[in-house]
């Protein structure tokens, strides 16, 4: 990638992190049995043990984005 963008957001109820590039991308139905993941099915199961959601959109030639939204427990 040449190019990242980095998103955070936080409101009283979540926080939304979101990762987008420009790099090569990839095919992520290819990628879901865990093999040469890049750690995408441990970053998933981290936001899973909080509440939350990782989701990832690539597609080759078209870079990635991946999203993490977790919620937020009151101080």
């Amino acid at each position: 990638a040449s190019q990242a963008e980095v998103e955070l957001r936080c409101d009283a109820s979540r926080a939304l992190l979101r990762v987008t590039d420009d790099g090569c991308g990839f095919d992520v139905g290819a990628r879901s049995d865990g093999a040469d993941s890049y750690g995408l099915p441990s970053m998933a199961e981290r936001a899973e043990i909080v509440g939350g959601r990782l989701t990832v959109r690539s597609r080759p030639g078209l870079g990635t984005t991946v999203t993490a939204t977790v919620p937020v427990r009151p101080a």
